[in-house]
């Protein structure tokens, strides 16, 4: 659009000020943040306002301190990349103003082939060669160039268009037909189209007529607007969404857009721990349909997460494995849920659960696996551990993981209503044509089969039983669906219950996901567990005794986000 010729007057009575520098600017960014760091001695001073202070003491009780441990790791993990070395200088001629962020890409769009037409630029092909591996292929682009799109400074279309135009010179003026030839130009175009796809996807709000809208069918979003609050959360009519009634959510985790599903108690009980329920591998949050109102009607607040690279959560360019999901559970606990939570994952979910409480004790109210995944080696140790850990293991090359994962992609992606019967014996009705297709749907998504191949790149798991006897060392529940046709799940529980302290066992008569196939049952083990964590808390006075437990301020909230982001 042309410019106006004019713009209006101010008032006569505005004080207009000036321009904050860029010292201002950081000063007005950081002063909320939960602390600073000193060049001596990493101490830290507390920086939130009495009364910030106050609620986040009365949440987090005698885990005040561990949790700010964790928060600082989160802090220093961005830090600790093997690329920023080659980048240091990078990034401080990018904010004295030696170049722009257009050359920036268009350097990293050279990165692969030929020199850059700048050479302070030239970091940039050390650092997408330190990216770009077999396990993470098109990674480059969300690390290095991520925070340039998530700020404004380089929009999609740009992007598109200048990559077709390099694309176009490097060819004589003509496209390739089979589209980009080189690593950076196919990453940067994939970024784009998958971010577009995942911002309309969350903003659709299931209609009538859609399938299986309603009661078992998929958790509405409160609105199709697209407006992320400022700590990265979708704020969908949050305020004017009615208590009891499972609402739709975003929220943005290292640049991807990820989903879960919250309902608020209509009657909160009084310091009820949040429940946090995490899936299984190619489940996602609404698979919990049967679970988030019931379990909010008896006062809890319910989070259901799904985790990168599953459902309707972006599968961005990222390493993905047992470390990265539990990463996203302790990040998701500190940034939306706010206080310490019981953790609930299913099948591989209950893995990454476990792992996060072995990890991060300070977040965890209480453990519970329902048929959960992972490896059972009683008398296990930590030096049994590292050794497993420091042992090489030679990944398959790289054809061979694309051509096993097309052919296993194919098979389910044509036998998922089977797959889900026989894994839902006694209840195979649950097993029903939504949740078929929205699993189906789900494995259509653009780079779902690199999600897939992952699992062909996973570092050596730590045994379940280690982390539950040795680390975690909390109450514990296994709810355990005895008929489970994945493997002995009577056997695994029992031998669970013999080696580790503080653990009970739920034997339930289902397959593989109780929750989903005999939810009443399931819903009344974690009502009865819930209620033990409780009064285990309250005797502990781990957390405050107040009449509810609160959540973190979220000035708090949204100064962790803030830093996480810059």
């Amino acid at each position: 659009l042309p410019a106006p010729n004019s713009l209006p007057l101010l008032p006569a009575d505005l004080e207009i000020g000036c321009l904050p520098d860029l010292e201002t600017l950081t000063q007005l960014l950081t002063e909320q943040l939960v602390v600073t760091r000193t060049a001596e001695g990493r101490q830290e001073a507390a920086i939130e306002s009495a009364a910030s202070h106050a609620v986040a003491a009365g949440v987090w009780g005698n885990r005040l301190d561990a949790r700010q441990d964790v928060i600082n790791q989160m802090l220093s993990e961005p830090q600790a990349q093997p690329q920023l070395p080659a980048l240091s200088g990078l990034i401080s001629a990018l904010m004295r103003g030696d170049f722009g962020p257009a050359s920036l890409f268009k350097a990293y769009l050279e990165a692969g082939s030929v020199t850059p037409s700048q050479p302070q630029l030239a970091g940039l092909r050390q650092a997408a060669a330190q990216l770009e591996t077999p396990a993470a292929v098109g990674a480059s682009f969300p690390a290095l160039l991520g925070p340039l799109v998530g700020l404004g400074l380089l929009s999609s279309r740009q992007i598109y268009q200048q990559t077709l135009a390099v694309e176009g010179r490097r060819w004589g003026g003509r496209l390739p037909p089979m589209g980009p030839t080189t690593i950076t130009a196919k990453a940067a175009l994939a970024a784009v189209e998958l971010a577009d796809f995942h911002r309309q996807l969350a903003g659709h709000i299931p209609q009538e007529g859609d399938a299986n809208v309603g009661p078992g069918g998929p958790v509405a979003s409160a609105s199709s607007s697209y407006e992320e609050g400022p700590d990265g959360v979708q704020q969908w009519g949050a305020a004017e969404w009615p208590r009891g009634v499972p609402r739709r959510c975003n929220w943005r985790w290292r640049g991807a857009l990820t989903d879960y599903c919250v309902v608020e108690p209509a009657s909160p009980r009084p310091r009820a721990p949040p429940l946090v329920l995490v899936h299984g591998f190619g489940a996602f949050c609404d698979q919990w349909r049967f679970n988030l109102a019931p379990l909010a009607e008896a006062g809890y607040t319910v989070y259901a997460p799904t985790l990168p690279g599953f459902g309707r959560s972006e599968k961005a360019a990222l390493q993905y494995s047992q470390n990265a999901w539990r990463d996203f559970i302790r990040d998701f606990i500190v940034s939306v849920v706010g206080a310490p939570a019981v953790l609930a994952g299913n099948s591989i979910g209950g893995y990454i659960c476990t792992s996060t409480a072995a990890d991060y004790p300070c977040l965890v109210s209480g453990l519970v696996l329902i048929n959960s995944a992972g490896a059972i080696s009683p008398g296990c140790t930590a030096a049994d551990v590292e050794a497993a850990a420091a042992a090489p293991k030679k990944a398959p090359p790289p054809w061979l993981v694309r051509l096993a994962t097309f052919g296993l992609m194919a098979y389910l992606q044509n036998s998922i209503a089977k797959q889900l019967k026989w894994l839902y014996p006694t209840n195979p009705a649950n097993a029903d044509a939504w949740l078929q297709k929205e699993i189906y749907r789900a494995a259509c998504d653009s780079r779902s089969a690199d999600v897939f191949a992952s699992v062909f790149y996973l570092p050596k798991p730590r045994p379940l039983n280690y982390m539950i006897a040795e680390l975690w060392k909390g109450p514990t529940a296994v709810v355990q669906g005895v008929l489970d046709p994945l493997n002995d799940a009577l056997g695994r529980a029992r031998q669970l219950a013999e080696i580790c302290p503080d653990l009970q066992v739920w034997e339930l008569q289902a397959g593989h996901c109780p929750h989903d196939e005999v939810p009443e049952q399931v819903n009344a083990a974690l009502l009865e567990f819930a209620e033990q964590v409780m009064s285990r808390e309250g005797q502990h006075g781990a957390t405050s005794s107040n009449n509810a437990i609160q959540r973190t301020p979220p000035s708090e909230r949204v100064a962790v986000a803030a830093e996480l982001t810059s």
